[in-house]
């Protein structure tokens, strides 16, 4: 039984053993046993019940620990009970009806804990009334062994049917904890497709913390749909929302592949961050946000292969930037709404720099072709007049790797790198 509401579920088996036990010594009074002997016990079997439950009622009011209070009144009752048991000397049948009723109510209420501390005390009271008894006898009459016998029965049926309701009871809670443990595990899985995985990974290890904010180097690609204006204007909104989920997929697949999150989703501009991850070094970063870059063209053609299959002529072109540098990731904002993302002057420059691209085009800063590895040709620097920067040098991807390794020129007119180029744009 849980450990409340003691009193309330105690009170109708206290009652009831310690009657019966003094029905059972009235009906052993021609026995040999004196009236001195049965008497001051039938008064106690008798009283006793009024006297607990008012003495628990009262500490009750003084917000005393209900559980506390009532195993500590349990404990007493098997010292009381052995001592009046022994003192009129109560033979084997009562007195094994009595002790088994009382050590499993102890056992029901507080598992083997309280049983293993009322036992004893028990028998240490039952020790001390046989001692103090006036007469020694263990003489019955069947009808207080019957009395006795139908005490015992109609005890164990109370308390396995006390103890069948609250299996129930804990079984229903049981199946309300299971369906709740089961639709917050449906919510967690479908909230798990809104967190990139590094903040899932954050939170997973350390599920009770407010998540730090770390500064990190990332390389940053925004990238955004051109014309998206007007494809909206000309679609159906349902045909339109399925295109678009069907390019937001493939970008987060694609950048997942070569090391980068899908931080946030702006309409159709896509925020991807490289390095949100466990520690990188910084030129493989560049090198990931570069194999995206070359597998971007691709992944445009398919999608416009796949649209035009259905009837749809839809042109996916892009524009794209590319920065690199320190930005502060973690938590932002306060307890009515929070979110996970990145702030820094990357952040803002790669977006700068996509909306000063052309269309089919990406727009790389400084940091990002300084980090490149021997990978691709780029045209550049080109200075562009950027809100909230001003000048910036910017290099643009050029298409063909041969190209880039016959026109090896000036810092200022390319800049050769080693692996293989890529080009952002639709098919041709």
């Amino acid at each position: 039984m849980q450990l409340r509401n003691l009193h309330r579920r105690s009170r109708p088996f206290r009652y009831g053993a310690f009657w019966c036990m003094a029905g059972v010594c009235l009906l052993l009074a021609g026995t040999g046993r004196s009236a001195v002997q049965i008497g001051p016990v039938v008064a106690a079997c008798i009283g006793w019940p009024f006297v607990a439950d008012r003495l628990i009622r009262r500490r009750l009011r003084e917000a005393v620990d209900e559980g506390s209070l009532v195993l500590g009144v349990h404990r007493f009752e098997c010292l009381f009970c052995g001592a009046l048991f022994g003192f009129v000397s109560l033979p084997p049948l009562p007195a094994l009806a009595a002790a088994v009723a009382l050590l499993s109510g102890l056992a029901a209420q507080a598992s083997h804990t309280l049983l293993w501390r009322g036992g004893p005390l028990l028998l240490l009271g039952a020790a001390a009334g046989w001692l103090c008894a006036p007469v020694r006898t263990i003489a019955s009459v069947p009808w207080a062994d019957l009395l006795a016998a139908g005490f015992g029965v109609a005890n164990a049926a109370a308390l396995g049917e006390v103890s069948f309701r609250q299996a129930c009871r804990l079984h229903a809670r049981e199946q309300l904890a299971q369906g709740r443990a089961a639709r917050l595990a449906r919510v967690a899985d479908r909230m798990e497709s809104y967190l990139a995985p590094s903040l899932r990974a954050r939170i997973t290890t350390a599920p009770g913390e407010p998540l730090r904010r770390d500064r990190r180097w990332l390389t940053v690609v925004f990238i955004d749909l051109v014309g998206f204006t007007e494809l909206a204007a000309r679609m159906e909104a349902e045909t339109l929302a399925a295109t678009l989920d069907e390019y937001l997929a493939d970008i987060g697949t694609l950048a997942a592949q070569h090391g980068g999150e899908v931080v946030e989703v702006l309409g159709d501009g896509v925020l991807i961050a490289h390095g949100l991850g466990p520690e990188t070094e910084r030129r493989r970063l560049v090198c990931g946000a570069l194999a995206f870059l070359a597998g971007l063209r691709p992944l445009l053609g398919e999608l416009q292969a796949r649209s035009r299959a259905r009837g749809e002529l839809v042109g996916f072109r892009v524009r794209v930037g590319v920065a690199s540098g320190f930005c502060t990731v973690g938590d932002w904002g306060g307890s009515v709404h929070r979110a996970f993302t990145i702030i820094g002057s990357p952040v803002n420059l790669a977006s700068r720099l996509q909306a000063s691209a052309s269309p089919d085009g990406a727009l790389l800063d400084a940091a990002s072709v300084a980090l490149a590895e021997p990978c691709d040709r780029f045209e550049g620097p080109v200075t562009i007049d950027l809100k909230g920067f001003g000048p910036v040098e910017a290099w643009s991807l050029t298409d063909g790797l041969a190209a880039a390794v016959r026109a090896r020129t000036t810092a200022r007119t390319a800049v050769d790198l080693p692996c293989p180029s890529a080009k952002v744009g639709g098919p041709p």
